[in-house]
């Protein structure tokens, strides 16, 4: 038997979203991150467009774990994940029309 966990509502995106917790982060640049061990997800919002969950996949928890730990989330997603990491997008405004 495959688990699809339902999706509930996030408190900090006020998205609908089936991952990790989600967490608000202090950052110019992300709003939020959300870690699925499970499903090895990494999803981040960012402030300049609050509606799309950027979802980066094959992620390991060290790697989350330092973003997490950085002083700088943005430099430490640069460093780590952006252009290296395979991603989709989900835009939750689409969902909501």
């Amino acid at each position: 038997m495959h688990y699809a966990p339902s999706p509930v509502m996030s408190r900090v995106t006020g998205q609908r979203h089936v991952g990790g917790p989600i967490h608000a982060v202090n950052s110019t640049a992300i709003s939020a991150l959300s870690y699925s061990g499970r499903r090895r997800e990494l999803s981040v919002w960012f402030h300049s467009n609050p509606h799309l969950e950027y979802i980066y996949v094959n992620v390991p928890l060290f790697i989350v774990g330092a973003i997490f730990r950085s002083a700088s989330k943005g430099k430490a997603l640069n460093r780590h994940i952006i252009d290296k990491v395979e991603f989709t997008r989900r835009d939750h405004a689409a969902q909501r029309a």
